[in-house]
């Protein structure tokens, strides 16, 4: 596993480029800190979204917060599909909003 670097977590997760230091606080486990980033992309979807980055009081990273680490853990809501109502409530839904429409 690839080992992740302080400027690599500080460029936004969604165009790569770096972020703007927001602030720092401790965190509640007393050996750690947490730096919140914002991107200033006006180009990025998550133009003034914030992520945080934990830092251990020394300066190295915590190997459990590395994105490839939390990327491979199973996510707590799984991706809703087409057709989550069923086919059935599919049409009556669409039937009911088509009425809407045969002015």
């Amino acid at each position: 596993m690839a080992e992740s670097t302080l400027e690599e977590r500080k460029r936004c997760p969604k165009c790569g480029e770096p972020g703007e230091l927001e602030g720092t606080r401790p965190s509640q486990d007393v050996t750690k800190k947490v730096i919140t980033m914002l991107c200033r992309n006006s180009r990025c979807d998550w133009l003034d979204t914030g992520w945080l980055i934990t830092v251990m009081l020394d300066g190295s990273l915590p190997a459990e917060d590395a994105p490839e680490v939390l990327r491979a853990k199973p996510k707590a809501y799984p991706t809703l599909e087409r057709g989550v109502f069923g086919d059935q409530r599919e049409q009556e839904i669409k039937d009911f909003y088509g009425q809407f429409n045969k002015r």
